[in-house]
Parts: C-alpha cells; structure tokens; sequence
C-alpha cells in the first residue's frame, strides 16, 4: 500500500465582477488550449461548462488562464511525489495529522448491484454496515456511463472539531471492465489541526491476476494514495468540482465559482485496466462522509462532539463525452444512501435534498 502527497501553491485568483453579457470561447482562447497540451476531448468539455454556466467575458478569460496554469503546475510536481510514513493503524502521517485508511471496497463494493432499469430513486436508502466502522456516508451514486459530473459545491462549517474526525466532502468513482476494480474518492478534506479543507485522492485498485507489465502494490493489487495538493478552503466557501474520467485517468478540477478561477487540478493515474472506454460499467457518486482516524478494530466514536453543518451540492450535472449534458435526476440514480456501522451511527446524518440537483447535509457526532 502506498501513500503519497504532493504540495502545490494556490493559485492567485482577484474577484472578477459579473459581467451581463454571455462570453463564449474565442479561437485564440482555444488555440492557447491547444498549445498547452489539452486534448480536442477536454477543450470541448471546457466549451460546455462556459455555455452551461453563462460565463462571462471577465470569467472566461480567467478560466482559460487559471486552467492552463493549474494543467502546467500539475506536470511540474507529477514525479515529485513525497512518500509519508505509516503507523501502526496504517495511517499516513501528513503535516496536518493522520489520514485515515478509509474502507472503500466495504462501503462501496455492494452497490455493484444497482438499480439499471428506468425506475426513478428519490429517495434515501437507510443502510447499516457493521463491517465498515470507518466513518458514516451521505451517497448518491449515478447510473453507468457517464463520464464527467459537475456540481456547485457549499463546504460545511466545522464546528468543535474532534482531532481524529476527517469531514470529506468529495466525488466517488466506481468501476468494473472484467476482471479488474476500482473504487476511489477525489476532493476535499478536512484538518481539524489546520482548521482548512484540503485537496486529496484516495484509490483502491484490484487485478486478481497481478500484471508485472502493470506494477500494483501487492498481487490483490490493492493500492491507496494521498496527496496535499496545498490548497486550503474555510467552511461557507462556496466552489465548483468538475470531473473528468477516461480510461487511464481521473481528474478533478476545483473552481472558485465567483471568479471562475481553477485553483487546483488533482489526477489519479490508473495502475490497473479498470474502466472501459464506453463507461459503461462505471459509475460516479457524490458524497459527504465523516471519517475517523482510529484502529481498523475499534468501534467508530459518535460522540467525539464534531459537528458539519451546511455540507451542500446544487446544480449537478452528468456528462455523455463531456458535452451532451443531464441534470442528475431520479431517473439517471443507481443508489442514493445514509449509511453507518449501526442506526444510531446513521441517523448522525440529517439531510435535505432536491433529488438529485442538490443536497443539502448535517453532520453531528454528539
């Protein structure tokens, strides 16, 4: 199992006033989008999100700006990755605390049974896990195919942080192609020693049949990552994930909504053959959860005294190709889920939501 964490300094961005008039991309926008190094592919899902939120000139300019600069620091830093030490739960020791050592494949592994038929989901699934005693979940998971969602993105205001609670506030990846796995989370997380929210990934891959030609961590071909993208959020901010899947690759880019400035771009590489390219045994999620760094064998502590209030997304959107967009209602919904190791753990979350445009979520370990 191997962690790492990068550093990245944030990227300046000035409050750029809204302007009336919709901008749409100029050609010579466009050609600087080509020089840098971005794929017909992604230009054209940058054209989408211009249209889709009615940029204006002001916010276009600095959204192609910010993009390229964020696309450039992130090759800089990509073989500069900076490997933590473990303890003796398993956790990797960060700067800023532990992280810990989230059981993915426990909470996720059985939405492999999913609703894939036409009938709509709108409501909230109560499930109990008592396998899984890392932390509780607030799921809303899409049906496959899809290759990109985004979502405007309200971070919670921690109050009264216990030091081993990690709140997340994050998208989720799931995915099958024969043989071979993957479950993962990409976005924020919380430092209660820092008070600021965080960039992060963490993935989980599995190869039955361990490929050398594609080197994993063991021959389960389980392999978790952290990294600090060195970008710090307060709670009330409010910002934009844009995710984008294909299949060597995860990449999510975090937008200040108010200028429409990309301050960071996380990517995960994938080690394993684990998304086809017609997605259609993949699947996105968007999830707030309340993790614990402890030992794997403890019981999850719910009275620690940390609270999340006014975790939130609105006007999610899922993407065929990056252009051809949907808004993510009940019909487009595999699974939509509170879960926990036991009742009284679930029922630590209380939620509002317009299935499932947007979602609204309170966190309360007291």
């Amino acid at each position: 199992m191997v962690t790492v964490l990068l550093v990245v300094g944030i990227l300046s961005s000035t409050a750029i006033a809204q302007e009336s008039k919709v901008s749409k991309m100029s050609s010579q926008q466009e050609n600087l989008l080509i020089k840098a190094g971005f794929s017909e592919k992604e230009i054209e899902s940058a054209k989408k999100q211009i249209e889709l939120n009615n940029l204006s000139d002001a916010q276009v300019e600095n959204y192609i700006t910010t993009k390229i600069e964020s696309y450039n620091n992130l090759k800089k830093i990509g073989s500069k990755e900076v490997i933590y030490p473990k303890n003796l739960k398993g956790e990797s020791i960060t700067p800023y605390g532990a992280v810990p050592t989230m059981n993915i494949e426990s909470r996720r592994s059985n939405l492999m049974v999913r609703n894939l038929n036409d009938t709509p989901i709108n409501e909230i699934n109560d499930v109990v896990n008592s396998g899984d005693t890392t932390g509780v979940y607030y799921l809303i998971q899409a049906k496959p195919g899809y290759d990109q969602m985004t979502s405007f993105v309200t971070l919670p205001v921690v109050s009264n942080a216990y030091t081993n609670d990690r709140p997340y506030h994050m998208f989720g990846l799931d995915s099958k192609n024969g043989i071979e796995y993957m479950w993962g989370d990409i976005g924020l997380v919380y430092f209660p020693a820092t008070q600021q929210w965080k960039g992060f990934y963490n993935f989980y891959e599995r190869n039955p049949n361990f490929n050398p030609n594609r080197p994993v961590s063991d021959d389960n071909a389980k392999e978790q990552h952290y990294e600090d993208y060195g970008i710090a959020f307060n709670g009330g901010r409010n910002i934009y994930f844009h995710l984008t899947l294909t299949t060597t690759a995860a990449t999510m880019e975090i937008i200040e909504s108010s200028t429409w400035s990309v301050v960071c771009t996380i990517r995960y590489p994938f080690k394993t053959n684990c998304i086809s390219s017609s997605f259609s045994t993949t699947q996105i999620s968007k999830q707030i959860t309340m993790a614990q760094a402890k030992d794997k064998n403890d019981p999850l502590n719910i009275n620690t005294g940390t609270r999340m209030t006014g975790a939130g997304y609105s006007q999610t959107h899922l993407y065929l190709s990056g252009v051809r967009d949907y808004e993510f209602k009940d019909i487009y919904c595999a699974a939509a889920r509170r879960q926990g190791p036991s009742e009284t753990a679930y029922r630590k979350i209380s939620f509002t939501n317009t299935p499932w445009t947007a979602d609204t979520v309170n966190i309360a370990f007291n």
